[in-house]
């Protein structure tokens, strides 16, 4: 866990004050900003304890307090691949609070990777222009990444989209609680889950896009039945029957920046996004971050 720096801080930050002050107190959380106020008090009301263990993993256990809220985590470690997944079960009764995560990493970069829906964007990780100065996070879906040459550390996430970045500390927004347009927004139990991943090389040498998408979809049953090729190295987004119903329609996307050609073991068709016939072949050419609709008869 080299990577991983410092450790892991979770913080509740009062949302009382201007955009610019809460961002500045995001990225100074160890000190009160004039306006804001002191972070809130949370509280340890069951120590760390390990409760299951197996060969494969461990699990531990703690509830953390406020005096309106109780967040109880389950900490996993695991053998294989050294991730550690925190799992949170909430009981969010806060008003104008903002919780977030921040992973202090031991990484240098300029520059932070975001998942977007079909592929990934960099987003910066210094404050050298106002305009950087003024983001206070920006947005991501899957997982983001802080990398250099030979590793980095990655966050996989499913349902936060929120994260800022200050060179080497990414902070994950979980919770907050606006009192309009609903009084009581958010206030409830929230069940969500990240897992923080320590990997040798880049996101894309280090497969950081496919886990995600595994930790994001498990698997369901479909429609459509299929036992052919998996697509790889494309990803799929779809697989449904067409309007009329007499064609299997796919969509697949290059999420990795690659470029290469796409091999079947029989002739499809090439459609558009409206599902109107191009073409048929037995390979596709693709480019990097590109869309790709196949389609075949129903048999």
């Amino acid at each position: 866990f080299g990577r991983c720096g410092a450790g892991v801080l979770l913080e509740l930050f009062p949302r009382r004050g201007r955009r610019a002050e809460l961002s500045q107190h995001v990225h100074q959380v160890r000190h009160q900003i004039q306006g804001l106020g002191d972070l809130l008090p949370l509280t340890v009301a069951q120590p760390l304890t390990l409760i299951e263990q197996d060969s494969e993993s461990v699990t531990f256990k703690t509830v953390l307090q406020t005096d309106k809220s109780t967040w109880t985590q389950y900490l996993r470690l695991f053998r294989r691949d050294g991730a550690i997944e925190v799992e949170n079960q909430v009981d969010w009764q806060e008003k104008h609070v903002l919780a977030k995560v921040l992973f202090d990493c031991n990484v240098l970069a300029r520059q932070a990777l975001c998942d977007t829906s079909a592929g990934y964007i960099a987003r910066d990780t210094h404050r050298n222009t106002t305009w950087q100065q003024a983001r206070f996070e920006c947005c991501h879906h899957k997982w983001c990444d802080l990398s250099e040459t030979d590793g980095g550390v990655a966050i996989l996430n499913d349902g936060k989209y929120g994260v800022g970045f200050l060179e080497n500390q990414i902070s994950l927004s979980l919770l907050r609680s606006p009192i309009r347009p609903d009084v009581t927004a958010d206030m409830g139990h929230h069940s969500f889950c990240y897992r923080i991943v320590p990997h040798a090389g880049d996101p894309v040498q280090a497969g950081i896009n496919r886990r995600a998408l595994q930790f994001n979809q498990p698997p369901i049953k479909s429609d459509v039945a299929y036992n052919g090729t998996d697509f790889a190295p494309l990803y799929l987004q779809a697989m449904k029957f067409s309007e009329d119903g007499k064609r299997i329609v796919v969509r697949l996307s290059e999420q990795d920046g690659r470029r290469g050609t796409l091999r079947l073991p029989r002739k499809v068709q090439v459609l558009n996004m409206l599902e109107d016939v191009e073409r048929e072949t037995d390979s596709v050419d693709y480019t990097p971050f590109e869309i790709l609709t196949l389609g075949w008869p129903v048999e």
